[in-house]
């Protein structure tokens, strides 16, 4: 710790498009790979949250064959800013386990999040079963990883951590 970085809205990846190329998921799949379209997202979605189709919101959707995980939605739900997000963790602290973003994209209806699929237990389904230093131990971590969260800095001029929210607080 006490190593600072700062970053600029400048540094981020940005457009309505973007797909990281020497990203795993073009290692694993093929440099001539594809993200699934929005066609087919929309059908594995209905496959695997049958229920959850009518509603606005839905459950991100899987694509083990292709390690893939696309969250996707409507702003302010999921927005390209979060993937800048999680790719600026990766880059700068690599040391906070993120997801790898593969790219992502906005079309007429959804922003779509290309991002590693990652295998594990949810904390929130087995903390109850977790033991007294179990759970000490996980909290440990996770106030290392805030620790190194608050090493960023960014730019008076440049400010945008926090601006969401507070341009949509009421």
């Amino acid at each position: 710790m006490g190593n600072y970085f700062i970053i600029s809205t400048k540094s981020l990846p940005s457009g309505s498009s973007v797909t990281f190329k020497d990203s795993s998921f073009f290692l694993r799949n093929g440099k001539n790979a594809i993200f699934p379209s929005s066609s087919k997202i929309l059908a594995r979605s209905a496959e695997q949250a049958p229920s959850r189709q009518r509603f606005k919101e839905r459950p991100p959707v899987y694509f083990e064959e292709l390690g893939l995980l696309v969250k996707f939605g409507t702003e302010p739900k999921v927005n390209v800013a979060e993937g800048q997000c999680l790719w600026t963790l990766r880059q700068v602290l690599p040391q906070i386990p993120v997801p790898e973003v593969f790219g992502w994209t906005q079309d007429e209806n959804f922003t779509y999040l290309f991002m590693e699929l990652v295998h594990g237990i949810r904390l929130d389904e087995i903390w109850n079963v977790l033991s007294r230093l179990e759970r000490d131990q996980i909290c440990i971590q996770l106030r290392s990883m805030l620790e190194e969260l608050r090493c960023l800095r960014q730019p008076p001029v440049d400010s945008f951590v926090g601006r969401y929210l507070s341009l949509t607080k009421t």
